[in-house]
């Protein structure tokens, strides 16, 4: 049998750092020329497919020791080869996709600079993003950004969402649809004495059907704004992608599952659950419906790593106190989750006669599933009447198409009722 060494995460990190350094080097033959408005040398030319070679020498060999670590076994049907691959936190989606369009560096490209183009007509500063659109599509209302770019949006909003920081994973969809096989409950092995049939293990599989829902921003922007300030881009592309971001926490955490929105969470069956207080909630105040949550996890054999909460709550929490007034210690099992906050958590919710409760969520988030396709479509429109048209202001469009699953809801608690 042949084995074959996978590259631990240490030399994969210093293959990414080469890899980067080649591509800047790239950039800036590329920047020097432009600015000098010339083609480059011959020897500048050289060195450039040298650095490209070495970049995708590398990007090969990234993507082959990757790729064992990120595919998942919960793939099923005709996609699971490229959509069977189940990307961590510190695993980027970008990397799934080419990396090169039209002899384009992805480390080039920029999607605020393609945004303050379309919008401006100024393409200086923006040459590598007017290549790269070329191996993209145009549609009839926008443009179907380029893979990589699109990769690099969606990472970004990837990474500020509280949920994948938390540990959620992400399954990069190459269909507006992927199945994935879900764990019903765990098989219960048995003792078997000599020459005594052994009776088959109780354990039941159930299926989970991804399918990419259209989430979409919509960004009026002013034109003298985009033309003028240097930062432009670098906000644009920001403010997208939080938004992205602060939508995708929304869904994961507490979409309702009706019409086109996610089942999050807090609405899926078999979650367990602790109430702070009796019917109508209350104040926490001390930890123990998160000890509680915890001992829930941990009862359906899974570790409890994170916990997620609304700031109010965790203003709550930090104002907890003794019986001599200092600061509560929390107890080592709560101690030692990474505890996040977001705004996606609402803090109105209804519980009993009381409407402003909250809830926070204690689990092993490895078990909850991002599903993203790899498309972004964006639109740019310059209104000529209506008050955009009057304040000279353009409107920008972006959607991105996924979707949320829980693979195994026994592997979260949910804490109702908290009341600030």
């Amino acid at each position: 049998m042949d084995w074959e060494i996978v590259p631990d995460q240490a030399t994969v990190n210093k293959w990414r750092a080469e890899r980067a350094a080649a591509l800047d080097k790239m950039n800036n033959l590329l920047t020097r020329a432009e600015s000098q408005n010339r083609n480059l040398t011959p020897a500048e030319k050289a060195e450039w497919d040298d650095l490209s070679a070495k970049a995708d020498r590398l990007e090969a060999e990234i993507r082959k020791a990757l790729a064992p670590r990120a595919r998942g076994a919960f793939g099923a049907g005709p996609e699971r080869e490229t959509s069977g691959v189940f990307l961590r936190s510190d695993q980027r989606l970008a990397d799934v996709v080419p990396d090169r369009l039209g002899g384009v560096p992805r480390g080039e490209l920029s999607f605020g600079r393609l945004v303050r183009a379309l919008v401006t007509g100024d393409w200086s500063g923006a040459e590598s993003e007017r290549r790269a659109l070329g191996e993209g599509t145009v549609t009839a209302g926008g443009y179907l950004v380029p893979s990589p770019l699109a990769g690099m949006v969606l990472d970004l909003a990837r990474a500020k969402t509280v949920v994948t920081q938390a540990g959620a994973v992400t399954i990069p969809m190459t269909s507006s649809t992927v199945r994935l096989v879900s764990v019903g409950s765990d098989p219960v092995p048995s003792w078997k004495s000599e020459n005594t049939e052994l009776g088959p293990a109780s354990m039941t599989f159930g299926s989970l059907t991804l399918t990419a829902r259209t989430l979409a921003v919509w960004l009026p922007v002013s034109i003298e704004l985009l033309e003028d300030a240097p930062n432009a881009a670098e906000v644009v592309e920001s403010v997208v992608s939080a938004s992205m971001a602060v939508a995708l926490d929304k869904a994961a955490l507490t979409g309702s599952g009706t019409g086109a929105e996610p089942l999050g969470l807090l609405n899926t069956p078999g979650l367990s659950g602790v109430v702070c207080g009796i019917g109508n909630g209350a104040v926490p105040t001390s930890y123990q419906p998160f000890v509680q949550a915890c001992q829930l996890v941990r009862m359906s054999n899974h570790e409890p790593g994170a916990v997620i909460m609304s700031p109010r709550t965790a203003g709550t929490l930090d104002g907890l106190v003794d019986s001599t007034g200092q600061p509560l210690v929390p107890p080592p099992v709560v101690a030692g989750l990474k505890r996040l906050t977001t705004t996606s958590i609402p803090d109105n919710l209804v519980v009993g006669t009381s409407n402003d409760c909250s809830v926070a969520f204690i689990g092993d988030f490895s078990q909850l599933c991002l599903g993203m396709r790899t498309d972004l479509l964006v639109e740019v429109e310059r209104p000529l009447g209506g008050v955009e048209g009057r304040s000279l202001q353009a409107v920008v469009r972006a959607y991105l198409r996924a979707d949320v699953a829980v693979l195994r809801p026994a592997a979260f608690a949910k804490i109702e009722g908290i009341r600030g």
